[in-house]
């Protein structure tokens, strides 16, 4: 069990933070959490990406994701950027892709 309080949380990039569930960089589930108008760059994906939306919304690219929805982004793919505005808090599980750390 990882308990959803404050403590856990790590710098990501501005404005982004994760808690990491479980696994390795190589595969992993983590939250993350956007402040207003915290933004990611550009990346691909090596493996499957699963996000289901918990708070908030964020565009990733032009889709916008909304509290509630489930999105998958297949291995090979990418995101030209996501967004938030309002901010958010979503699930995801994949690989992440360490060029878009630290912003």
């Amino acid at each position: 069990v990882v308990p959803a309080g404050a403590e856990g949380w790590l710098p990501f990039s501005p404005g982004v933070e994760i808690k990491q569930l479980h696994g390795s960089s190589a595969s992993i589930s983590v939250f993350a959490r956007f402040a207003p108008g915290a933004s990611v760059a550009a990346h691909g994906h090596e493996l499957d990406e699963d996000c289901i939306m918990l708070r908030g919304d964020l565009y990733l690219s032009d889709l916008l994701l909304r509290e509630g929805e489930y999105q998958l982004a297949p291995a090979g793919t990418g995101h030209r950027g996501l967004a938030s505005d309002g901010g958010a808090v979503l699930f995801f599980h994949g690989a992440i892709d360490d060029r878009v750390r630290g912003g």
